[in-house]
């Protein structure tokens, strides 16, 4: 609880310390869609893909990590802004001084598979937080802003200088000067925490590494806690910095984890997922859970894709969306790159180090395989895989009849066999067996005797 003589600052982040509020505030449910049987396919995969972006439901993961973030900004307005006396004293320093109050802060790193929905934790934090407010700040002062987190998106050329510009909004052509200036306009924002983001789309030349590297290296020295996300393609192009650019902007990085199909979580994401669209999803919780996970490993984007196919296919065969039109979808080739992304993990976690090699995007170089998080998530995998495959050699083992069944009873209709008529039975042929000499002796001795 705050205190009397907190500040104001240190005062709003600690009333959001609350699971229960962080979990209330980061929430977004879009309102349920109306019958799109009236639009064309295309039209209505359109509004459900938009709909479907729009929800956010907070895992228990993301609750705490955007627990930890609330706590680094209010340990930062505790250091930096114990008073209002101190806040007016502080804005009034001179540059030099300015410089000798700010310590580097080194970067959190949240990184993940693509498709986790790393950029919609950024934004829900974000609306933990709230929108910016102001305060009085006393005599020659005034008013002045209480923002509380910076987010922006990182554009394709990335240069310290281009990322400070995205901070103050100003242009300035030495580092140093933006680096002042970023410091003394955020101090007087009241900014807690920095959470640039999309770094992957900075990383397309052979010096973007280094460019990154520089950007996050700059964010550290102004002084304020930031957290930046990334995909684990581009942790495998920061593993070639010096090591001591490493220990700063990888000083703590943390895997954002796929659901698991046995969790709360994904139980949860999955009927708010069909609540959005109650008139087309009816997809069975208990029956297709499992069966989803299998198709898409967790990954929220891959979700969302397989649901917006399974939909048109729903469409365009005048039905609604179930577990069989899932399957379909899985089998669609709008699909086919999610599907070589899932195809491929499987074969990672079953230990394939050609698909490792092939798809270093989709494993962390920085992860031990003691982690839990992870360990939990391979494992699913690997029995997946296994699971597939037992069930397509059962398959490839099967008689024309029996593939025949198999097909009726996955499309739910009762497998037909065909009656056998009395004139049908034919007479077994006895089997051919092979003499051996003692059977030919044992014979001749026979027919010896009877003689």
């Amino acid at each position: 609880m705050s205190g009397a003589n907190e500040s104001p600052w240190v005062a709003r982040i600690t009333k959001l310390l609350d699971r229960g509020v962080i979990t209330k505030r980061a929430e977004l449910r879009p309102a349920p869609l109306g019958d799109l049987r009236a639009l064309s396919p295309e039209a209505a995969s359109i509004q459900l893909d938009c709909a479907l972006k729009r929800l956010y439901v907070p895992t228990a993961q993301e609750v705490d990590l955007m627990w930890v973030w609330l706590e680094q900004a209010r340990a930062h307005f505790v250091s930096n802004y114990p008073s209002l006396a101190a806040y007016r004293g502080r804005i009034h320093m001179l540059p030099s001084q300015e410089s000798q109050a700010c310590a580097e802060v080194p970067p959190f790193c949240l990184t993940g598979l693509p498709g986790t929905g790393k950029s919609e934790l950024v934004r829900a934090h974000l609306r933990v937080i709230g929108p910016p407010t102001t305060i009085d700040a006393g005599p020659g002062v005034g008013q002045v802003p209480m923002v509380g987190a910076l987010a922006f998106a990182v554009g394709p050329n990335l240069v310290p200088t281009k990322l400070l510009e995205h901070i103050t909004g100003d242009r300035c052509k030495c580092t140093a000067d933006a680096l002042l200036l970023a410091r003394r306009r955020l101090y007087r924002q009241g900014v807690g925490l920095i959470m640039p983001d999309e770094f992957q789309f900075a990383n397309g030349s052979s010096g973007a590494n280094t460019r990154i590297a520089q950007s996050l290296l700059t964010v550290s020295l102004i002084g304020i806690p930031s957290t930046y996300s990334c995909n684990f393609s581009l942790l495998h192009r920061l593993r070639s910095r010096p090591p001591e650019d490493l220990q700063r902007i990888l000083n703590r990085c943390v895997t954002h984890q796929p659901l698991l199909p046995e969790s709360d979580d994904w139980r949860a994401y999955l009927r708010a997922l069909r609540d959005i669209a109650p008139k087309v999803l009816e997809f069975d919780l208990d029956a297709d859970a499992i069966l989803i996970h299998r198709r898409t490993g967790g990954i929220r984007r891959a979700v969302r894709r397989l649901l917006c196919i399974a939909c048109a296919i729903a469409w365009r065969n005048r039905t609604r969306a179930t577990g069989k039109e899932i399957e379909l979808a899985y089998l669609d080739p709008e699909f086919a790159c999610y599907r070589s992304q899932i195809d491929a993990l499987e074969r990672i976690a079953a230990g394939d180090q050609r698909a490792r090699t092939a798809n270093p995007g989709l494993w962390n170089p920085l992860e031990s395989d003691a982690d839990a998080a992870t360990s939990a998530y391979l494992a699913r995998l690997r029995k997946q895989r296994e699971e597939r495959v037992e069930q397509q050699a059962l398959k490839d083992a099967a008689t024309a009849d029996e593939r025949k069944a198999m097909r009726a009873i996955e499309n739910g209709t009762s497998p037909k066999f065909k009656l056998a008529k009395p004139g049908d039975a034919r007479p077994r042929k006895r089997a051919r067996q092979v003499r051996c000499a003692d059977t030919l002796q044992s014979n001749f001795s026979k027919v010896k005797r009877s003689l």
